[in-house]
């Protein structure tokens, strides 16, 4: 899995603590697919509670469930060759895209 910094976006620290985070807890990203609609759009860049990581499980099972619909359900295990990491957990969609 890669990550990368695209760009800096100034937020208002009021913003992030109004859900209860610190500066040093959160993240925005940007997705890119549609497994999160109809909860999180496309265009939408959702605020990350980064403390809700959790490591891979060594011997044991995620089951990963789309909010889309369209999505089948997948399992997840130390076997199956699926390189994945848990970022966090997404709050609030905090910015939308205009076209």
């Amino acid at each position: 899995m890669r990550e990368w910094q695209n760009e800096k976006l100034v937020i208002p620290v009021s913003l992030v603590t109004e859900v209860g985070l610190m500066q040093n807890c959160a993240a925005v990203i940007s997705d890119h697919g549609y497994s999160m609609e109809p909860t999180l759009s496309y265009s939408y860049r959702p605020l990350v509670d980064i403390r809700e990581q959790q490591p891979p499980v060594l011997k044991g099972l995620y089951e990963v469930v789309s909010d889309n619909p369209e999505y089948d359900t997948f399992e997840i295990d130390h076997t199956n060759g699926r390189n994945f990491k848990i970022i966090g957990k997404a709050l609030a969609p905090l910015f939308k895209k205009i076209l």
